[in-house]
């Protein structure tokens, strides 16, 4: 046996590992489309309310938003954003029902599919994030 680490391990603890995938459009769009996680198509990326991801993974949106703090410049950089005004609106707009916002929501964060894929390499306590982390 060897003392190096599994990949799992590897992506949960190495920044520069986890954007060697992410950086990678071929694997990216292997892993989405093997994948199937679903999220709605908007402007070209499949995206995801931070609900959508916190069921996705079966974690707390509180958790959720742990990560966003520990690691919102990582996240934001794989395509986290906060919506509101204008750019809301046009989203609201375009998905309609597809995505649950609340009429009164004047700022919302989105997550596309390489951010989500992000939040499933940092995420240790999670086994379907160590399940994705696996394909």
């Amino acid at each position: 046996m060897s003392d190096k680490p599994e990949k799992n391990e590897t992506l949960t603890e190495s920044s520069i590992e986890r954007q060697n995938i992410l950086n990678n459009p071929f694997a990216l769009k292997k892993v989405e489309e093997g994948l199937s996680l679903g999220g709605v198509q908007y402007q070209g990326e499949t995206i995801f309310t931070k609900h959508d991801v916190a069921q996705l993974l079966d974690v707390d949106e509180r958790t959720i938003e742990r990560y966003l703090n520990s690691h919102k410049e990582e996240l934001s950089k794989n395509g986290y954003q906060l919506l509101q005004g204008k750019s809301l609106k046009e989203l609201k707009e375009f998905v309609g029902s597809d995505i649950d916002v609340g009429t009164k929501t004047t700022i919302l964060g989105i997550f596309t599919f390489r951010s989500v894929l992000n939040l499933a390499m940092l995420l240790t306590e999670c086994e379907k994030a160590k399940m994705i982390r696996s394909r």
